[in-house]
Protein backbone atom coordinates (compact mmCIF):
# COMPACT_ATOMS: atom_id res chain seq x y z
CA UNK A 1 0.00 0.00 0.00
CA UNK A 2 1.00 3.29 -0.98
CA UNK A 3 0.58 6.61 1.97
CA UNK A 4 0.20 10.31 0.35
CA UNK A 5 1.80 13.41 1.96
CA UNK A 6 0.33 15.90 0.11
CA UNK A 7 2.31 19.41 -0.13
CA UNK A 8 -1.45 21.33 -0.23
CA UNK A 9 -3.63 20.58 3.29
CA UNK A 10 -6.24 18.83 2.07
CA UNK A 11 -8.22 18.25 5.62
CA UNK A 12 -11.73 18.27 5.81
CA UNK A 13 -12.42 21.53 7.68
CA UNK A 14 -15.67 21.09 8.98
CA UNK A 15 -14.65 17.87 10.63
CA UNK A 16 -12.08 17.35 14.06
CA UNK A 17 -8.48 16.25 13.79
CA UNK A 18 -10.19 12.28 15.02
CA UNK A 19 -13.15 12.95 12.43
CA UNK A 20 -10.69 13.75 9.69
CA UNK A 21 -8.59 10.20 10.11
CA UNK A 22 -11.64 7.70 11.03
CA UNK A 23 -13.42 9.05 7.98
CA UNK A 24 -10.32 8.37 5.91
CA UNK A 25 -9.86 4.60 7.52
CA UNK A 26 -13.16 4.04 6.01
CA UNK A 27 -11.43 4.43 2.58
CA UNK A 28 -9.61 1.19 3.43
CA UNK A 29 -12.05 -0.60 4.83
CA UNK A 30 -9.53 -0.83 8.22
CA UNK A 31 -12.36 -2.20 11.24
CA UNK A 32 -13.81 0.43 13.65
CA UNK A 33 -11.86 -0.92 16.47
CA UNK A 34 -8.52 -1.66 14.75
CA UNK A 35 -9.22 2.46 13.08
CA UNK A 36 -9.79 3.59 16.69
CA UNK A 37 -6.50 2.14 17.72
CA UNK A 38 -4.29 2.98 14.65
CA UNK A 39 -5.30 6.21 15.05
CA UNK A 40 -4.41 6.76 18.88
CA UNK A 41 -0.94 5.40 17.96
CA UNK A 42 -0.58 7.67 15.13
CA UNK A 43 -1.84 11.00 16.99
CA UNK A 44 0.93 10.10 19.83
CA UNK A 45 3.51 9.85 16.97
CA UNK A 46 2.75 13.24 15.39
CA UNK A 47 2.18 14.44 18.88
CA UNK A 48 -1.32 15.26 18.19
CA UNK A 49 -3.08 13.64 21.16
CA UNK A 50 -4.22 16.97 22.66
CA UNK A 51 -5.90 18.34 19.44
CA UNK A 52 -7.80 14.89 18.96
CA UNK A 53 -11.20 16.85 19.12
CA UNK A 54 -10.41 20.14 18.09
CA UNK A 55 -11.35 21.73 14.32
CA UNK A 56 -9.07 21.35 11.82
CA UNK A 57 -9.19 25.50 11.43
CA UNK A 58 -8.04 25.47 15.01
CA UNK A 59 -4.93 23.85 14.19
CA UNK A 60 -1.22 25.64 13.03
CA UNK A 61 0.43 24.54 9.46
CA UNK A 62 2.83 22.56 11.29
CA UNK A 63 -0.09 20.91 13.35
CA UNK A 64 -1.85 20.23 9.74
CA UNK A 65 1.21 18.86 8.39
CA UNK A 66 1.66 16.46 11.03
CA UNK A 67 -1.95 15.37 10.18
CA UNK A 68 -1.43 14.92 7.33
CA UNK A 69 1.61 12.44 8.04
CA UNK A 70 -0.73 10.35 10.57
CA UNK A 71 -3.35 10.45 7.73
CA UNK A 72 -0.95 9.13 5.17
CA UNK A 73 0.30 6.40 7.63
CA UNK A 74 -3.41 4.98 8.31
CA UNK A 75 -3.05 2.35 5.96
CA UNK A 76 0.18 1.23 7.11
CA UNK A 77 2.15 1.58 4.08
CA UNK A 78 4.94 0.36 2.66
CA UNK A 79 5.92 3.41 0.13
CA UNK A 80 5.36 6.88 1.44
CA UNK A 81 5.36 9.59 -1.33
CA UNK A 82 6.15 13.26 0.32
CA UNK A 83 5.69 16.12 -1.51
CA UNK A 84 7.10 19.03 -0.27
CA UNK A 85 6.20 17.97 3.77
CA UNK A 86 7.73 21.26 5.40
CA UNK A 87 7.08 23.90 2.99
CA UNK A 88 5.78 26.79 5.69
CA UNK A 89 7.30 25.39 8.71
CA UNK A 90 9.11 26.61 11.27
CA UNK A 91 12.10 25.08 12.13
CA UNK A 92 11.06 23.31 15.27
CA UNK A 93 8.11 21.94 13.20
CA UNK A 94 10.23 20.90 10.02
CA UNK A 95 12.66 19.00 12.50
CA UNK A 96 9.58 17.10 14.19
CA UNK A 97 8.69 16.30 10.33
CA UNK A 98 12.09 15.06 9.86
CA UNK A 99 12.61 13.17 12.96
CA UNK A 100 9.00 11.33 12.05
CA UNK A 101 9.95 10.87 8.76
CA UNK A 102 13.21 9.08 9.36
CA UNK A 103 11.94 6.41 12.04
CA UNK A 104 9.72 5.40 9.27
CA UNK A 105 12.46 4.97 7.06
CA UNK A 106 14.41 2.95 9.98
CA UNK A 107 10.88 0.81 10.15
CA UNK A 108 11.46 -0.27 6.72
CA UNK A 109 9.14 2.24 4.68
CA UNK A 110 10.27 3.41 1.65
CA UNK A 111 10.21 7.39 0.79
CA UNK A 112 9.77 9.45 -1.63
CA UNK A 113 10.30 12.22 -1.39
CA UNK A 114 10.22 15.76 -2.89
CA UNK A 115 11.52 19.00 -1.66
CA UNK A 116 13.20 22.30 -2.39
CA UNK A 117 15.48 22.49 0.99
CA UNK A 118 19.19 21.23 0.31
CA UNK A 119 19.33 20.83 4.00
CA UNK A 120 16.23 18.61 3.79
CA UNK A 121 17.65 16.19 1.13
CA UNK A 122 21.00 15.66 2.96
CA UNK A 123 18.88 15.06 6.47
CA UNK A 124 16.49 12.58 4.82
CA UNK A 125 18.20 10.59 1.72
CA UNK A 126 21.18 8.54 0.62
CA UNK A 127 21.75 9.00 -3.18
CA UNK A 128 21.50 12.26 -5.01
CA UNK A 129 20.41 12.14 -8.80
CA UNK A 130 20.61 15.25 -10.77
CA UNK A 131 17.85 15.40 -13.38
CA UNK A 132 17.15 17.77 -16.42
CA UNK A 133 13.79 17.44 -18.50
CA UNK A 134 13.45 14.30 -17.24
CA UNK A 135 16.77 12.96 -17.73
CA UNK A 136 19.15 11.82 -14.85
CA UNK A 137 22.36 13.33 -15.84
CA UNK A 138 24.32 12.53 -12.50
CA UNK A 139 24.34 10.72 -8.98
CA UNK A 140 25.62 10.40 -5.99
CA UNK A 141 25.94 10.52 -2.20
CA UNK A 142 25.24 13.63 0.21
CA UNK A 143 28.31 14.73 1.91
CA UNK A 144 26.52 13.68 5.56
CA UNK A 145 25.40 10.47 4.42
CA UNK A 146 27.12 7.08 4.27
CA UNK A 147 24.58 3.83 2.71
CA UNK A 148 25.51 0.83 3.07
CA UNK A 149 24.87 -2.22 0.68
CA UNK A 150 22.41 -3.59 2.43
CA UNK A 151 20.57 -0.28 1.96
CA UNK A 152 16.95 -1.06 0.97
CA UNK A 153 14.73 1.73 1.03
CA UNK A 154 14.48 4.68 -1.52
CA UNK A 155 13.99 8.16 -0.92
CA UNK A 156 13.77 10.59 -3.92
CA UNK A 157 13.95 14.43 -3.60
CA UNK A 158 13.39 16.79 -6.04
CA UNK A 159 14.46 20.42 -5.74
CA UNK A 160 13.61 23.67 -8.71
CA UNK A 161 16.47 23.92 -10.55
CA UNK A 162 16.82 27.20 -9.71
CA UNK A 163 16.93 26.81 -5.99
CA UNK A 164 19.99 24.43 -6.39
CA UNK A 165 22.42 24.99 -8.26
CA UNK A 166 24.77 26.49 -5.88
CA UNK A 167 23.65 24.03 -3.35
CA UNK A 168 24.12 20.50 -5.44
CA UNK A 169 27.88 21.37 -5.99
CA UNK A 170 28.55 20.56 -2.34
CA UNK A 171 27.71 17.06 -3.48
CA UNK A 172 29.90 14.83 -4.25
CA UNK A 173 30.04 13.89 -8.08
CA UNK A 174 26.96 15.37 -8.94
CA UNK A 175 26.88 18.32 -11.30
CA UNK A 176 23.73 20.77 -11.89
CA UNK A 177 21.90 21.67 -15.18
CA UNK A 178 23.42 24.22 -16.94
CA UNK A 179 20.44 26.06 -18.72
CA UNK A 180 16.56 25.85 -18.12
CA UNK A 181 14.75 23.99 -15.40
CA UNK A 182 15.91 20.69 -13.67
CA UNK A 183 15.35 18.84 -11.09
CA UNK A 184 17.69 17.40 -7.87
CA UNK A 185 16.22 14.15 -6.94
CA UNK A 186 17.97 11.32 -3.77
CA UNK A 187 17.67 8.21 -3.51
CA UNK A 188 18.21 5.65 -0.47
CA UNK A 189 17.77 2.58 -2.77
CA UNK A 190 20.82 0.38 -3.49
CA UNK A 191 21.36 0.23 -6.60
CA UNK A 192 23.29 -3.02 -9.08
CA UNK A 193 26.48 -0.88 -8.73
CA UNK A 194 26.00 -0.41 -5.13
CA UNK A 195 25.61 -4.25 -4.02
Amino acid sequence: MTGIIPQEITLDVDLTVYENLIIFSKFFDIPKREARKRIAELLKFVELEAKRDSKISELSTGMKRRLLVARALLNQPKLIVADEPTTGLDPQARHLIWQRLRQLKSEGATLILTTQYMEEAQQLCDRIVVMYQGKILKEGVPRNSSPTKSAAKSSRCAFPRSKTIESSRSCPRTRPATSGWGTLSIFTAATARDS
